[in-house]
């Protein structure tokens, strides 16, 4: 039996090594994309912004399939942030008696959604602390792990995001007209959620509480987020056309934008430290 159990463990730790070792290939395999004599960007500074952009582009996305299949083989993450959104969802269903204005209704959802993008976003750099994060720096570039982070979050968060809505609505009723404005104020504002709680968790993650400062960094940042998405939602519920949601929308899309960018500027003296 001892020997079985032995047997097993050396067994996950050659697959965990194969994994650890196919990903430092795929990576340096990013940087084969350059010429000899560009290899030495960090120390000579000449790398020219065509290759590297397309090893940064290479690396990123070594990064999020790499995230992707760390995180599905620790499927109880998923499985509890979806117990959660159906949890919730029924807890007000019983509380309204199953009747909630319109109002109630999107501020709800919109509370449901954000505590289930901090759940997820705590995760973010679990992995990259203490040791893993000098073996990550010593193999990809510090931009190319912020925006596969934010990359990965964000397309989790919408897809989390779109299951609550088909939950809630089960539970509580549909009141929304605009469909398809709100499917855009939902694939907006999440992925802004993810970008702006991905920044704060690589912040949060230098300390020994990451949990309580996430909390306390996260929430001034996320009330005008909020006041935008649920002002748009509300625009959702009594019109149809898309263009009168147009301004909050756009503001979405621009938030997007300023978050992606501070966190490519800010994030590499984060990780140097």
């Amino acid at each position: 039996m001892l020997i079985c159990v032995k047997l097993k463990h050396l067994s996950v730790l050659r697959s965990c090594g194969h994994e650890v070792l196919s990903f430092k290939s795929s990576i340096r395999n990013s940087y084969s994309l350059l010429p000899t004599n560009l290899l030495t960007y960090q120390s000579t500074n000449v790398l020219t912004h065509k290759y590297y952009l397309r090893a940064m582009l290479q690396q990123v996305k070594e990064l999020v399939l790499k995230d992707i299949r760390l995180n599905w083989r620790e499927r109880y993450a998923l499985y509890s942030m979806l117990l959660y959104v159906l949890s919730t969802s029924y807890v007000a269903y019983l509380s309204f008696e199953g009747v909630i204005n319109e109002s109630s209704w999107v501020a709800l959802f919109w509370i449901i959604v954000l505590f289930a993008a901090m759940n997820a976003s705590l995760q973010s750099f679990k992995r990259e602390l203490n040791y893993q994060a000098l073996f990550f720096y010593t193999l990809a570039d510090p931009r190319a792990i912020i925006l596969a982070k934010t990359l990965y979050n964000s397309g989790l968060l919408i897809v989390l995001t779109l299951i609550s809505y088909l939950i809630y609505s089960i539970f509580l009723g549909n009141p929304i007209t605009a469909n398809l404005s709100f499917i855009l104020c939902i694939v907006l504002g999440s992925s802004a959620l993810a970008s702006v709680l991905t920044l704060v968790a690589a912040i949060a993650s230098k300390t020994n509480n990451s949990a309580g400062l996430m909390a306390v960094l996260s929430m001034p940042l996320l009330f005008p987020l909020l006041l935008n998405l649920i002002k748009t939602s509300q625009i959702c519920l009594i019109e149809e056309e898309l263009f009168l949601a147009g301004n909050q929308i756009l503001f979405l899309a621009l938030l997007n934008i300023a978050c992606v960018l501070l966190s490519y500027l800010l994030f590499p003296y984060l990780w140097r430290d």
